[in-house]
């Protein structure tokens, strides 16, 4: 396990050569997936690990891939999508534009299942959604729309348990042990990346997702994010949050009302 100097000069070394600011996030996880990549890299000590941040601009995205983690699924917690398909979606469908802030987007999977259900509400031709992440490569990844056709069984079930009701084969097109998800679904998404520890209100939005996401920063970073959605959310707009987060206890929590039984809170002031 890496010393708390060492993680310090990484930290440093990220933030002022790349501005990459993982200042906030669990020190024990960074710890833990840092000395991983050594071993795995088989890197001989932290100071040739250091030198090739230092030397090799190229090795970053690849670092930062590491770093991150992204573990996600289409529709993953079926109840939270049936919930957003029945009861948050329709409070949106009278607006002329539905502006959608995916945060932490990962390699796609969700937004492609947000994008399913708005076509399925007869809402993705007014729907315009931001999808970002801290990670290029995974946003790169998400832009295709190609998932594993291994992993298509276990999708569908989901969507089904989800409340969904058409043949899931017409969203997609099989090839070559991969299903490349239709073209049409993304039309109205723009992929960007974009970092929550230092970033800026990019719009006014009327539902912002970022799930399981914060479950991997500290308080005072999740403080700092959660301001963030709050300056980007109009009165009446939704936050929706991973299954193992909350916003109790956080300075904006008084403008928040949850709305049912999955962890999606309404702005009421």
């Amino acid at each position: 396990m890496l010393r708390e100097d060492e993680i310090d000069l990484l930290l440093n070394d990220l933030l002022k050569l790349y501005g990459y600011d993982f200042y906030y996030y669990s020190r024990e996880s960074l710890k833990r997936r840092v000395s991983k990549i050594l071993r795995l890299e088989k890197f001989n000590s932290f100071e040739e690990f250091r030198n090739r941040i230092l030397t090799d601009p190229g090795y970053i995205e690849h670092l930062v891939d590491r770093l991150t983690v992204n573990v996600t699924q289409m529709f993953r917690d079926s109840d939270f999508f049936m919930e957003l398909r029945n009861d948050i979606l329709p409070q949106l469908k009278n607006l002329p534009q539905i502006r959608i802030w995916h945060a932490g987007c990962s390699t796609g999977e969700e937004v492609f299942s947000l994008a399913i259900l708005l076509h399925e509400s007869g809402l993705l031709e007014r729907a315009q959604v931001h999808a970002t992440d801290i990670n290029p490569l995974v946003i790169e990844k998400a832009k295709k729309g190609a998932f594993p056709l291994s992993l298509l069984q276990v999708y569908e079930r989901n969507y089904l348990n989800s409340g969904g009701k058409a043949d899931f084969s017409r969203y997609y097109t099989a090839s070559d042990n991969t299903a490349v998800f239709k073209s049409y679904l993304t039309d109205k998404v723009v992929f960007n990346t974009h970092n929550l520890a230092s970033g800026q209100v990019i719009n006014k939005f009327d539902l912002i997702l970022c799930r399981n996401v914060v479950i991997y920063f500290d308080n005072e970073l999740r403080e700092r994010v959660f301001q963030l959605f709050d300056g980007s959310l109009l009165t009446g707009s939704y936050l929706a949050l991973g299954e193992k987060e909350t916003l109790k206890s956080f300075s904006i929590t008084p403008r928040y009302q949850q709305t049912g039984k999955e962890k999606i809170w309404k702005k009421i002031r």
